[in-house]
């Protein structure tokens, strides 16, 4: 059979529609019916719009929980090269320390030779004076 009338309810929130509702009917609908269709597509369209926003809300998280995983990831290297700078920089310390230490040494080293140096030029002198 045909149907003689066909109602369009659209799904509408904040001025945008998310869908329409399609009925078919033999005969013309009392108002009271008319009302209550319109306000089960009120329900419908709610229950379009907080899926949608749980869609969005989930996507959101899922990207913050990367965000999130890659940051921890970064933190997690940036410490790593953090303990591997101060290990050398401990390293470095200790070497300068031991040149430090070296260089002291060979300049009283130095000191020693040179003395020991004019010491035996004097006694040269001395004995060349002798002669």
């Amino acid at each position: 059979a045909i149907p003689s009338c066909i109602y369009l309810i659209p799904l509408k929130y904040s001025e945008t529609v998310q869908g329409v509702v399609e009925i078919a009917t033999f005969k013309p609908l009392d108002e009271y019916k008319v009302k209550f269709l319109e306000k089960i597509s009120e329900n419908i369209t709610s229950f379009i719009t907080i899926s949608k926003a749980n869609k969005k809300t989930k996507l959101l998280l899922d990207q913050a929980d990367l965000q999130r995983n890659e940051l921890q990831t970064q933190e997690e290297e940036m410490k790593q090269n953090l303990e591997e700078m101060l290990t050398t920089q401990d390293e470095m310390r200790r070497r300068e320390d031991n040149w430090v230490k070296e260089s002291r040494l060979l300049k009283d080293n130095e000191i020693k030779l040179l003395s020991e140096i004019k010491t035996l030029k004097e006694k040269l002198q001395q004995l060349k004076g002798k002669k």
